[in-house]
């Protein structure tokens, strides 16, 4: 088993519960976010979820296989323990059961973090540390603090 300490950097972020569109959640509680931890390492890797699927918002299968496979576990996720947080004002806002519908949104009052640092050290198997090092020099996909208009800078921490 290998560890890997990954560092996010972003102007703001509004994480999200589940790795999938309309389920945008703003909490300072990352540490108790695995899924949003598994997205971003999911977006990094190129392992995305079928958008066309209107039945399975979860994360994508590729992607649990490739934790599974790995035997991929969060030992430390470090988020400030009090973010500053603004309010953005009114936000189309979706739940799962409205995603595919259109005219079903509402406005909602979202708020974002700002200056963000989120530190995330994982353990898992060699081959997949090699995977994930040269993933996250290179991204297959952009990583997102939540919403898509949030992207983030990702950088090994030695």
């Amino acid at each position: 088993m290998k560890n890997l300490h990954i560092r996010f950097l972003g102007e703001r972020s509004l994480f999200r519960n589940l790795a999938m569109p309309g389920t945008d959640v703003a909490d300072a509680c990352v540490a108790n976010r695995t899924r949003a931890i598994y997205g971003l390492l999911g977006n990094i890797l190129g392992l995305w979820r079928n958008f066309d699927d209107a039945e399975n918002f979860d994360l994508a299968p590729e992607l649990e296989r490739w934790i599974t496979e790995n035997q991929l576990m969060i030992k430390r996720v470090d988020y400030p323990s009090d973010p500053e947080i603004r309010i953005l004002g009114q936000h189309r806002h979706k739940d799962t059961t409205n995603y595919m519908k259109p005219g079903k949104s509402g406005s909602k009052n979202l708020t974002y973090h700002w200056d963000v640092q989120l530190d995330v050290v994982v353990a898992l198997f060699e081959k997949g540390a090699a995977e994930l090092e040269a993933a996250v020099r290179q991204p297959v996909g952009t990583p997102y603090l939540g919403q898509s208009n949030c992207p983030a800078q990702v950088i090994l921490v030695k």
